[in-house]
């Protein structure tokens, strides 16, 4: 078998875990009990091994990997990632899962100071209003500059 790595990148606020990640492995015939899953951390000097724990059907316990449905989503698990992994003091953690005779599959997960999930305040709801107010306006700014710019010179678009 070809020993490809599939990469998949993630955006989560630091401290956040325990979380759960969906992952696409090849089906093989080997069990979730068979899995092997690395992680690094940026403040790491070298990898650690994930003990998996011992999953219920349906639902992947804390450290858990778990197909999701074998009929219906073949191939579709979800990796549940302790709170030590995504804890603060780093930036980055990768997390190689992989199946006996399956190509891994890499998660790169940025750990970053705010929730991006938070479509109400993109973000930024974990800031003073007068920081989000600064940022938000820097930004419309640059966006408005940008603007400005692409219809004076339209030129430059095509370039």
């Amino acid at each position: 078998m070809e020993d490809t790595v599939t990469d998949m990148r993630k955006t989560v606020e630091r401290g956040s875990g325990p979380r759960a990640f969906w992952v696409l492995l090849q089906r093989t015939r080997a069990s979730c009990a068979d899995a092997e899953v690395h992680y690094l951390r940026g403040d790491m000097r070298s990898p650690a091994r994930l003990e998996l724990a011992a999953d219920e059907a349906g639902a992947a316990a804390c450290g858990g990997l778990v197909e999701v449905h074998r009929g219906k989503l073949p191939g579709l698990y979800e990796l549940t990632l302790p709170a030590a992994v995504l804890a603060d003091g780093a930036q980055e953690v990768f997390v190689s899962v992989r199946l006996p005779q399956a190509p891994a599959v890499v998660l790169e997960i940025d750990l970053v100071a705010y929730a991006p999930a938070d479509g109400g305040e993109l973000g930024l709801g974990g800031f003073r209003r007068s920081v989000r107010h600064e940022h938000l306006t820097s930004i419309f700014e640059r966006v408005m500059r940008a603007s400005v710019a692409a219809l004076l010179n339209p030129e430059s678009e095509s370039r």
